[in-house]
């Protein structure tokens, strides 16, 4: 899911990305925004948060060969839509382009 967290005026905190997974979930954020995200969660306190961003790296494949280089990654077939993801071993692959390509 992409979307905008906001504030409790209504005021835009960070857009980001939301990934549903199995047992939790995982969201992508700017890390220019990092803290006033982390703060927002950290207020909010509902559920346990742990933090795996010092055990992450991201790559971004972009072009017209992307969706190619993603689906050839998965042995079974993908849906290519947006904002689709598979996860293999300890890697989320995930397709997150909005921008068309």
């Amino acid at each position: 899911l992409y979307g905008v967290l906001l504030n409790d005026d209504g005021g835009i905190i960070d857009d980001l990305i939301v990934y549903r997974r199995a047992q939790d979930y995982r969201l992508v954020l700017n890390a220019g925004t990092r803290q006033a995200v982390l703060d927002w969660l950290a207020k909010q306190n509902r559920e346990q948060i742990d933090l795996a961003e010092r055990e992450l790296a991201m790559v971004a494949v972009q072009g017209p060969r992307a969706v190619e280089c993603f689906v050839s990654l998965n042995a079974a077939p993908v849906a290519e839509d947006a904002f689709t993801f598979v996860e293999q071993a300890d890697w989320l692959v995930a397709r997150t382009g909005y921008t068309g390509e």
